[in-house]
């Protein structure tokens, strides 16, 4: 089964992204910051990250970066999912090292989409 990784400091948006992604048959672990996600992936290593960039302390953009600075989490595929649509340009998605971006909100098909398509390695 596969594993994704879903980050955000909305409690209700995490709970609908975890049972979104559970439905359609993944198994789903869920981090409320980015210094929790970092340790959580190296535990668990997903497959995918869908990584909030607004977020208290550390923003996603921040935490993208290192993701794909450490070894052992590099290989790992990482979507920003933010509000802000300066977030989600190509300019800021290349600079912080993202796979993928969504502007929120997003309908769930749309998510299931862009994620089905980054794991098949389809460009998104």
């Amino acid at each position: 089964m596969t594993r994704i990784m879903v980050v955000d400091d909305d409690a209700a948006l995490l709970t609908i992204m975890q049972l979104t992604f559970e439905r359609a048959g993944y198994e789903v672990i869920t981090a409320e910051n980015g210094l929790l996600a970092l340790e959580l992936a190296i535990q668990h290593q997903p497959r995918l990250v869908v990584l909030d960039d607004m977020m208290p302390g550390a923003p996603g953009g921040e935490i993208c970066r290192r993701f794909k600075a450490d070894p052992r989490l590099s290989h790992i595929l990482v979507m920003m999912y933010s509000a802000r649509s300066d977030a989600i340009s190509s300019e800021y998605l290349n600079a912080m090292g993202a796979d993928a971006g969504l502007r929120k909100p997003t309908s769930p098909h749309i998510i299931l989409e862009t994620v089905r398509s980054l794991l098949s390695g389809a460009a998104v």
